[in-house]
């Protein structure tokens, strides 16, 4: 999957960001077990996803492990941080696992059901929006690096102008992102703002000013969010800023 970096806001006010270079992140569980003698070896690992709604593509990731015997998965879905699923199995070379509707904003859990053909993992699941999306997985390269990395000369990603380099993740959106004052500012619960920009490993700067009750997120590569909030007793400490 090619990178890109994806800043999602509801509240954000004001964001100024620069990028050298980063690559990210991992987690934990729940379980079914494959039948007796099915083979799971093949399916085992992490997975880069594309979910392909009826309006736009998502980056999304899986984990497959097994634990004791069983069949466990961690998924970051659409939006969000990994977690862990509350079913994974698979049955005659079928997988199907379950994020629950809680998670995904949606009125039923999305059911993913799919096969693997060589090494492409291919399926469907019920949209939120009612209708059959198609995804599909390739295995997540290695991180490992023969050697350390040379940081590059940093890239200022925002001119402190205009939005040049960026793009809203909907067209001519009713609530749309705009610059006041060298700042970037958010129209409060609108669409994503996704910069142009493609990185490998890179190390991301950003500054932002958060108001009272605000809650927002840098999404790193489209898909793993980066919280950006006040710390709010609603949500558990590993949900708080950062």
């Amino acid at each position: 999957m090619k990178p890109r970096l994806v800043v999602f806001a509801t509240t954000l006010a004001t964001l100024s960001v620069w990028a050298w270079a980063y690559a990210l992140g991992q987690t934990t569980h729940k379980a079914h077990s494959p039948r007796a003698g099915e083979s799971v070896k093949a399916f085992l690992g992490r997975w880069d996803l594309t979910l392909k709604a009826s309006d736009r593509e998502y980056p999304s990731w899986l984990e497959l492990r097994q634990e004791n015997g069983r069949l466990v998965a961690e998924f970051v879905g659409r939006w969000g941080n990994a977690r862990s699923l509350p079913k994974a199995e698979l049955s005659n070379g079928r997988l199907t696992f379950v994020s629950p509707k809680e998670e995904e904003g949606a009125k039923a859990d999305m059911v993913f059901e799919g096969t693997l053909t060589g090494k492409i993992l291919s399926g469907t699941v019920n949209g939120p929006d009612g209708n059959t999306w198609q995804w599909t997985g390739e295995p997540a390269p290695p991180l490992a690096r023969a050697n350390a990395l040379k940081w590059g000369t940093p890239v200022q990603l925002f001119n402190g102008k205009d939005l040049t380099g960026w793009h809203m993740s909907e067209p001519g959106p009713e609530k749309a992102w705009k610059v006041e004052n060298g700042e970037l500012i958010s129209p409060g619960n609108g669409p994503e703002l996704i910069n142009n920009s493609k990185f490998g490993d890179f190390k991301l700067h950003v500054e932002f000013n958060c108001g009272e009750n605000s809650n927002s997120g840098v999404y790193l590569r489209g898909r793993y969010e980066v919280q950006i909030e006040t710390d709010s007793i609603k949500e558990p400490p590993s949900h708080h800023m950062g």
